[in-house]
């Protein structure tokens, strides 16, 4: 399957360094990510440990399995006494905190089915002036484990489930595509798949010179390494430029992207369709 990542020009680097980012959904456009309607109902006074057992009852039934206990006991524990069990108004408000803790430790690979959409073009690839990297989903870095476990959901696509109701459970019952993959159907023009992966396997770019660049939202840039061969494809945008034109034209010249097949779009012109050529 071909899907495809709309990015800036200058993440022409991506390509150049053979990593791809896994964003937090804390950085997306859609305030919605992973707030669903969450209940929260401990059979024991609430405390820290308490929500320890129940955090361990959700992290197993969302796939969580990749993370230290050891990480989850200590670190998460300091994290309800200081930041949780101070501001709660009500108990349902512990779902909310939990699923934004866990939100934190997970990383999202959005890619589109489209490649034509003007909106999209507009929204990911600063007006146009960016490219869509065409992925293969049957290669290599898609098919692989990334040293997980072999039941892992993580490290595999799926698509993105769009409705009118957000998702309503209690904590223990919630699924990881009722918490990761459901989205507005206002968005449903973007054709989504998500990988998921636990951001501990990936690596975090440290660029302080333009922290304010990358991090923007305070979310660390994580990347994960991919073997060229998954990219299939380099689509520019309507409005690149001759330097970001040179610039993929010179990766197709070098042993890991001689196979890239070079497209660019085009306005069409008679009718608001972006054509791919």
């Amino acid at each position: 399957m071909k899907l495809y990542k709309h990015v800036r020009g200058k993440r022409i680097e991506d390509l150049v360094n053979k990593t791809i980012r896994f964003s937090q959904t804390g950085a997306f456009n859609d305030p919605f990510e992973v707030e669903p309607f969450i209940s929260f109902k401990p059979s024991t006074t609430i405390n820290g440990q308490a929500i320890i057992e129940e955090l361990t009852k959700f992290a197993s039934q969302i796939g969580l399995t990749e993370f230290s206990v050891t990480y989850l006991t200590d670190k998460l524990l300091d994290y309800i006494n200081e930041k949780i069990l101070g501001n709660l108004t009500n108990k349902k408000d512990i779902g909310l905190y939990l699923a934004k803790w866990i939100e934190s430790q997970i990383g999202i690979l959005s890619l589109s089915e489209n490649n034509d959409n003007p909106l999209m073009w507009g929204h990911y690839t600063d007006d146009h002036t960016g490219f869509l990297i065409e992925f293969d989903t049957d290669k290599v870095f898609f098919t692989d484990k990334h040293e997980l476990s072999p039941n892992s959901t993580f490290g595999t696509f799926r698509q993105v489930d769009y409705r009118l109701v957000r998702p309503d459970r209690d904590l223990s019952k919630m699924s990881q595509t009722e918490l990761f993959n459901v989205k507005s159907l206002d968005w449903s023009y973007e054709k989504e798949w998500r990988m998921l992966m636990p951001l501990t396997k990936g690596n975090k770019v440290l660029d302080k010179s333009n922290i304010a660049r990358e991090f923007p939202k305070g979310f660390p840039v994580i990347t994960f390494s991919f073997n060229p061969n998954a990219i299939t494809g380099v689509i520019l945008g309507c409005r690149a430029s001759h330097s970001l034109t040179k610039d993929v034209n010179n990766l197709k010249n070098t042993s890991d992207y001689s196979h890239l097949d070079i497209k660019k779009a085009e306005l069409d012109t008679k009718t608001f369709k972006i054509i791919i050529s």
